[in-house]
């Protein structure tokens, strides 16, 4: 894992929950940025804050864990929201990608 004790962990919420549980293994703290649902109830899609992200990231701020496509939601993140997270995660500090379908994201990511 990178990063130590008295380090932190960046995810997105609501998550699975070894996602929450693992840093503390490392004596980490985990940063919760929530996940917005917009667009209502019908065809309402569910988006990352990246403006929290950067609010909230701290010099002490090491990795962010992504699941993707993520659990419980659903969401699969296409091929402009990896790059947005990528271009933020290289800025200041290491990513974690959960690729639990990634011969499903291979061909959705790939359009």
């Amino acid at each position: 894992m990178a990063g130590g004790p008295g380090d932190s962990v960046m995810t997105n919420t609501p998550i699975y929950p070894p996602f929450l549980w693992t840093p503390k293994t490392a004596e980490m703290t985990t940063l919760q940025v929530s996940l917005k649902f917009e667009g209502g109830r019908e065809g309402g899609q569910w988006r990352m804050d990246f403006a929290k992200m950067e609010e909230m990231v701290t010099p002490t701020t090491k990795m962010f864990t992504l699941c993707n496509p993520h659990n419980p939601v659903g969401k699969v993140f296409n091929i402009e929201v990896g790059a947005t997270v990528g271009g933020l995660v290289n800025a200041w500090l290491s990513s974690v990608c959960d690729f639990v379908l990634l011969f499903f994201l291979f061909f959705v990511w790939a359009e």
